[in-house]
């Protein structure tokens, strides 16, 4: 009995070493993210009109249906019947848009062509005409409208399945989502050329409110960035269109991001950069001007920062981090969707892994005593936080 005892404590002091002495390590820096969030903020102005009458539900079901998430046996996403996207049914004919077709998007290059929509040819204007006419923009005009968009309750099937975690939860497609922002941007100069600037607006309003959407109704951080590139799309049509207008008190508003380069890791992958993430976490759930989906994205950081602990993996949470997570269940979720998401986001990594992370001998022999000590102490934490830390750090 000595001896099996002996044994089970080396096993477990394999798991639990990896995770003291290693931990995880952010990807990225979330300061980053902040900071250029924080920045487009001043674009709110451009936002589309809110129409009280469009309700939360049909706006989601909308969202849904422009830019659908891709589910999967463990998070399955609802049916939606989208809109043909004119696009992609009708390549772009050659001889068409010479020196303006964009290498983004099979149409001609937003940055540049309300600018030049007054000298287009009568061939450029057809095609503009056709893709502005497309029926899609009736749903991303009513999403414009709302005022709150029920991202999470239209997008998935509920309830959640046991093998739901947030690092397998569905979210839009990058590639769709910027084909939309770019080809909204031709919809308003399709209208330039024609003479009706007010549409022109209207058209690119209904693309920054777009990317608002999913900044501020997402819990998945992911929805957020891409929100945010939709956003600086619209801006940039925005900065065209004044131009034509020769309009300038809008400047300030629709002047590109002051652009910054980066060196070094963006947050330092030590103990003390690892505390720093958590109390940065702590504070930005708290802070209700920061969009849903960035403080979503900071809730899931912060549970998966105790990986970083052997003693927060084998007692729990710290006192700060239960009252921020209860904070966050009070303060976060809007619907019972949302708080049927959050509790998912929540339960990592409390929840034994589905899945292995193992890419060679040694992380197998690690992920193994990891499960052994979770199997024999009955804490799940273990075994997930060696799945988290490996697929941080392990080589590839």
């Amino acid at each position: 009995m000595r001896d099996l005892a002996i044994g089970l404590a080396v096993v477990a002091a394999i798991p639990l070493t990896l995770i003291q002495v290693a931990g995880v390590r952010p990807l990225f820096s979330l300061d980053v993210l902040r900071e250029r969030i924080v920045e487009a903020g001043r674009l709110r102005v451009l936002t589309a009109p809110v129409d009280p009458t469009v309700t939360p539900e049909a706006a989601g079901a909308a969202l849904n249906r422009l830019l659908p998430a891709v589910g999967t046996a463990d998070v399955p996403t609802r049916a939606a019947v989208s809109p043909e996207i004119p696009w992609r049914s009708a390549p772009l004919p050659e001889g068409l848009f010479v020196g303006k077709r964009s290498v983004r998007w099979a149409g001609p290059e937003s940055m540049r062509i309300i600018t030049a929509a007054r000298d287009l040819s009568a061939a450029e204007r057809a095609w503009l005409a056709t893709m502005a006419a497309a029926p899609l923009w009736q749903d991303a005009d009513l999403v414009a409208r709302a005022r709150t968009v029920d991202i999470t309750g239209q997008r998935y099937v509920l309830p959640f399945s046991a093998a739901a975690s947030d690092r397998n939860l569905p979210f839009v497609n990058y590639t769709r989502s910027a084909e939309f922002a770019h080809a909204s941007v031709a919809r308003a100069a399709y209208y330039v050329a024609i003479g009706d600037e007010a549409r022109a607006e209207a058209a690119l309003r209904t693309v920054v409110s777009l990317g608002f959407a999913l900044l501020d109704n997402s819990l998945i951080g992911i929805d957020g960035m891409i929100g945010r590139t939709i956003v600086e799309v619209g801006r940039d049509g925005f900065r065209q269109l004044d131009a034509v207008r020769g309009r300038h008190d809008r400047d300030a508003i629709t002047a590109p991001a002051p652009r910054r380069v980066y060196t070094g890791p963006m947050i330092k992958p030590t103990r003390d950069g690892l505390a720093r993430l958590r109390t940065t976490a702590i504070a930005d759930l708290a802070n209700p001007s920061l969009p849903l989906s960035f403080r979503g994205e900071q809730l899931s950081m912060l549970a998966w920062s105790d990986c970083g602990s052997a003693t927060r993996v084998l007692l729990g949470p710290d006192a700060a981090t239960r009252t921020a997570m209860a904070q966050a269940r009070a303060t976060l979720a809007r619907t019972d969707a949302e708080r049927q998401l959050l509790e998912v986001m929540l339960a990592r990594p409390d929840v034994a892994p589905q899945r292995s992370m193992a890419t060679n001998a040694l992380a197998e022999v690690l992920e193994g005593a990891a499960a052994v000590t979770s199997a024999v102490t009955g804490n799940a934490r273990i075994a997930s936080c060696t799945r988290a830390v490996i697929g941080t750090m392990m080589p590839r």
